[in-house]
């Protein structure tokens, strides 16, 4: 019968400050793989074309907002600040059937903002294509300028690099 005590092998001291200790047996060439989900998407440069249309007889200015992206974007969304208030604001793309949603931000002058949210395409998912020209159309009693333009996606501020040109 074998009394010898059976010994503790003591584990090995690693460190690795500010990076992923590795540890076990002896390996020749370890691999670490830090993948942590899909790169980000590619931030998009959106062309943004700014009309404004003359009062009609009813004095109401008509500015549109032509937006036209040359990536992918899931779920765009946009607020557009504005000098003046509004009376009115819609969108309209290229492709025919879409499910948006529209009205004011939470600002300090929230009658001076319209806020968009596309929620389907084609009924399918809200992916905007490049070729796929989003239109916006604002109403109001005087001439208003664009102030700021914020974009994102899904939930959240996505960076964006606007270009102010009309094609």
């Amino acid at each position: 019968m074998n009394t010898e005590k059976p010994t503790k092998a003591t584990p090995p001291n690693i460190s690795a400050p500010n990076g992923i200790a590795i540890g076990g047996g002896v390996v020749t060439n370890p691999t670490v793989n830090n993948n942590y989900g899909p790169p980000p998407p590619p931030t998009p440069t959106v062309t943004v074309c700014f009309s404004q249309i003359a009062p009609s007889s009813g004095g109401i200015y008509r500015t549109t907002v032509t937006l036209k992206t040359d990536v992918e974007v899931m779920e765009p969304w946009y607020v557009l600040i504005f000098d003046g208030p509004l009376l009115d604001g819609n969108v309209h793309m290229t492709t025919p059937r879409i499910a948006e949603e529209h009205g004011q931000a939470n600002d300090s002058k929230p009658e001076n903002t319209l806020l968009l949210k596309i929620k389907s395409i084609d009924f399918g998912p809200p992916r905007w294509l490049p070729d796929n020209v989003m239109r916006v159309t604002t109403q109001s009693m005087e001439p208003v300028k664009i102030v700021k333009l914020v974009g994102g996606s899904g939930e959240d501020v996505r960076e964006e690099k606007f270009v102010y040109r009309c094609e």
